[in-house]
């Protein structure tokens, strides 16, 4: 199939790519919000098994459902596409109508999700749709769809990350269509990201009449605080206490203080080194009455390059140029995404093959509508042309 092809079946499909778009823009779903999440994904469910495509749904107690949508399994390995049905703004951020149309650009959108990343699961749904189409059996695809990446898969206690990795598990490659940069950028590498809690326990006493009795769990805290951020490199991995909480009165020694810190890495390894830094301050305590413990929770993993990563970015650039738009860029992001945990699988992933907008995670989160068919079309072609080797 060459690259006209693909755009031409692509346009032909567009009064559908906009229905859906907008339709599930419209369906605003927060992380929290797990019953619009379960209408969002009965929705996308039986689009998908329209498609004939093998749909299994998993389902959580506090969390929206994940989705994965298959072809039939094929001796070569398979092919992971990811995106994420869970957005950042409460309900009725943007106004009555969730999805809003410049007045000036009709192709440029406003809405919660628009860009990160409701235009990402249109995106590979209709990659699927195209290869179908094109009669494509040469891999099996894989669609992973979670519900609560935007809060580092906390709701399902970390088990639609374990279902990323699983469905990762001996792929040969993957496109996560998250959110796409301007400016012909694609994401090879991303910051890891996580919260550790630094839980202090003091003695509590009468600040009056026998503060000596008592050991300051605040006091405390502030000195690890102060420690940690002592750690902190730029290059490798930083920290930041962003909420801190502790004592009962200002006349009683407190016993207890709970900070709760940020952490980013640019490589697992530095997350480990750090984190087994930071236990070491915890537990060099010069008054035995002080006892601290470190809780990590809701960790996102680096996105790191593995051996192929720069090989599918050139496949990916030579699909760029054959459809005639520019070759891409590879680069770094600051930001976290599910992309780390098929990097971790050992899958060489393309992150941000998702819509082109910006202002993600703001009242300004924009998109351009136009760029599903580009994005897609870049995609397909990818897959259609790589080779049984890679």
């Amino acid at each position: 199939m060459d690259s006209k092809g693909i755009l031409s079946f692509l346009k032909t499909q567009q009064n559908q790519i906009t229905y859906l778009y907008e339709n599930i823009v419209r369906i605003e779903t927060p992380s929290s919000a797990k019953t619009a999440l379960e209408e969002l994904a009965a929705h996308l469910d039986t689009y998908l098994n329209a498609m004939g495509l093998n749909v299994v749904k998993h389902c959580y107690e506090n969390a929206g459902p994940s989705i994965v949508a298959s072809t039939k399994a094929t001796a070569l390995p398979p092919i992971l596409l990811c995106s994420h049905l869970d957005t950042v703004h409460p309900v009725g951020a943007f106004g009555k109508d969730a999805f809003i149309r410049d007045k000036d650009n009709p192709d440029k959108v406003y809405g919660p999700g628009v860009y990160d990343t409701k235009g990402g699961v249109v995106i590979a749904i209709f990659v699927l749709k195209a290869l179908l189409h094109f009669g494509y059996t040469k891999r099996q695809i894989k669609l992973v769809l979670v519900s609560d990446e935007e809060v580092a898969h906390n709701l399902s206690q970390g088990a639609s990350a374990k279902l990323i990795e699983d469905e990762a598990s001996g792929a040969c490659c993957c496109f996560n269509c998250d959110s796409g940069r301007l400016n012909d950028r694609i994401v090879l590498q991303r910051n890891g990201g996580g919260i550790f809690k630094l839980k202090v326990h003091g003695k509590a006493a009468h600040a009056g009449n026998a503060p000596w009795e008592g050991a300051n769990a605040i006091l405390a805290a502030s000195k690890m605080i102060a420690a940690i951020a002592e750690l902190n490199d730029y290059n490798d991995a930083y920290f930041g206490a962003g909420v801190i909480k502790g004592g009962t009165k200002s006349n009683i020694v407190p016993d207890y203080c709970e900070v709760t810190n940020d952490i980013r890495f640019k490589t697992n390894a530095a997350y480990n080194d750090a984190l087994a830094k930071i236990r070491t301050i915890a537990d060099s305590n010069p008054d035995s009455r002080i006892h601290a413990e470190v809780e990590a929770t809701g960790l996102f993993r680096a996105m790191e390059k593995v051996p192929k990563t720069d090989a599918l970015l050139d496949h990916f650039a030579d699909a760029c140029q054959e459809l005639g738009y520019n070759r891409p860029t590879g680069v770094f992001a600051g930001g976290c995404s599910d992309a780390a945990f098929v990097t971790y699988m050992g899958v060489p992933t393309l992150c941000g093959t998702g819509i082109v907008g910006d202002n993600g995670h703001t009242l300004e989160e924009y998109a351009f509508e136009s760029s599903i068919i580009e994005q897609a079309a870049k995609v397909i072609l990818t897959i259609l042309t790589l080779p049984d080797d890679f």
